[in-house]
């Protein structure tokens, strides 16, 4: 999987901190209306009631009358999230699954750069571990703090940030998340990044 970001960084060493998260998502768990089964009731008291059946999962098929295409769309919810970035990077991986590229068109001197960067499961073969909807995370320092929330705290014009975030998050943050004894559940530093323990709550 690749994907491109550009990053404005101020002048001052470079602090890019990548976390990585996995959004482990399965089936839907609620009657969402007429048109949505209801797999918390039926759907699994019938697959108890069979032992010789069991239901791998609930699609949403559209079809297009049109073009005779058809779309499918998985009915889940996220169930579990991960953070699997100690598992992207040596020790625990031979090698880094995470890959960064400087692009040519950048400009160092003002501080942009447009940055490829590809990952790769952290797992190769291990089809069980499925992830859905993977997230790169970049924190670095922050000195804004949030409007109506003290405890966010995001990157300003001075700080590191993506000038093509996709959104916003404050999952796996050093500050927040120590994981109680968890590692999945904690903060990870990145390997390629300067950066150990970024101040920001709140990343692209």
């Amino acid at each position: 999987m690749k994907t491109r970001f550009q990053t404005r960084l101020a002048a001052v060493p470079v602090i890019v901190v990548l976390l990585l998260s996995s959004l482990m998502l399965s089936c839907s768990s609620g009657n969402q209306g007429p048109l949505s089964p209801d797999m918390t009731g039926k759907a699994q008291s019938s697959a108890a009631s069979r032992p010789d059946r069991v239901l791998w999962g609930i699609w949403s098929v559209s079809i297009d009358p049109e073009s005779m295409t058809a779309g499918v769309m998985p009915l889940r919810t996220g169930e579990f999230t991960a953070n699997v970035t100690q598992f992207m990077q040596p020790p625990l991986s031979p090698i880094h699954m995470v890959s960064i590229k400087v692009d040519g068109s950048s400009d160092p001197s003002s501080g942009y750069f447009v940055v490829d960067v590809t990952l790769r499961h952290p797992f190769p073969g291990m089809n069980t571990y499925n992830g859905f909807d993977v997230r790169g995370i970049l924190f670095s320092n922050g000195s804004i703090t949030g409007s109506y929330d003290s405890t966010v705290l995001r990157a300003g014009p001075g700080d590191t940030r993506l000038l093509n975030a996709d959104g916003y998050t404050r999952w796996w943050n050093w500050e927040e998340f120590d994981g109680n004894g968890l590692p999945l559940l904690e903060y990870w530093p990145g390997k390629l990044s300067n950066l150990p323990q970024p101040t920001a709550t709140f990343a692209t």
